[in-house]
C-alpha cells in the first residue's frame, strides 16, 4: 500500500481525534499502518506515539495520522516500518515544525534536561534487549508520569530507575 493509499485508509479508521494516547494497543489507533510494510501501530509506532503526545504537551497538537505520513516523507520509519522508527532521527521532525528541543544520547544529560523541559521522549532497549520502544515522559505535579510506557489507559508513574545506561539510546527534550 502506498503513503496516500494508507493515509487515506488511516484517516477512515481515525477521523478526528484529539485524546492523549496512552498505549499503542488500544484500537482505533492500533489498526493504523505506518511505513511501506504496513504493519500496525500495535506492532511498530511507539515512536510516532510519542512524538504525537510530546507535541500536544507542548501545545503544538498535530493530527495523528498526518503525522504518520510525515515521518514516512521525511524517511523516518526503520527498515520499512518493520523496527518502528529510526531513534536517532526525531529531530527532522521536530525541526520541520519548529519545535524547540534538544537530543540527549547521555541518561544523565537527559534527565537533567528534562527537568528544564515540558516533556521528553525516551528511546530505549526493551527489557532483554529485545527490540526497541519510545515513550513520552513529563512531570505532573511535581511526579514523573510516562505515556505509552506500559499498557494503560492512563498516564503511569516513571522512575529513571527503570532504566540503565545500557538500556538508553536517545531522549529528546521538548521545550
Amino acid at each position: 500500500m502506498k503513503r496516500n493509499n494508507r493515509y487515506r485508509n488511516n484517516k477512515t479508521l481515525l477521523p478526528n481525534f484529539e485524546n492523549f494516547i496512552f498505549s499503542q494497543a488500544d484500537s482505533p489507533v492500533s489498526d493504523l499502518k505506518y511505513g511501506r510494510a504496513n504493519c500496525g501501530i500495535k506492532k511498530n509506532g511507539c515512536g510516532a506515539v510519542a512524538v504525537y503526545n510530546a507535541m500536544k504537551l507542548t501545545g503544538q497538537p498535530v493530527d495523528f495520522c498526518e503525522l504518520l505520513r510525515e515521518l514516512e516523507a521525511l524517511k523516518m520509519p526503520w527498515l520499512f516500518g518493520l523496527f518502528g522508527t529510526k531513534p536517532l532521527s526525531l529531530g527532522r521532525f521536530f525541526r520541520k515544525h519548529r519545535a524547540v528541543f534538544r537530543k540527549h544520547l547521555s541518561l544523565r544529560r537527559f534527565q537533567t534536561s528534562l527537568r528544564d523541559g515540558r516533556c521528553g521522549i525516551v528511546c530505549a532497549w526493551n527489557k532483554g534487549f529485545r527490540g526497541i520502544h519510545f515513550y513520552c515522559v513529563f512531570y505532573d505535579g511535581g511526579n514523573l508520569k510516562a505515556m505509552n510506557f506500559q499498557y494503560a489507559d492512563h498516564a503511569v508513574d516513571f522512575s529513571f530507575k527503570e532504566l540503565s545506561v545500557l538500556r538508553f539510546i536517545a531522549g529528546y527534550v521538548l521545550f
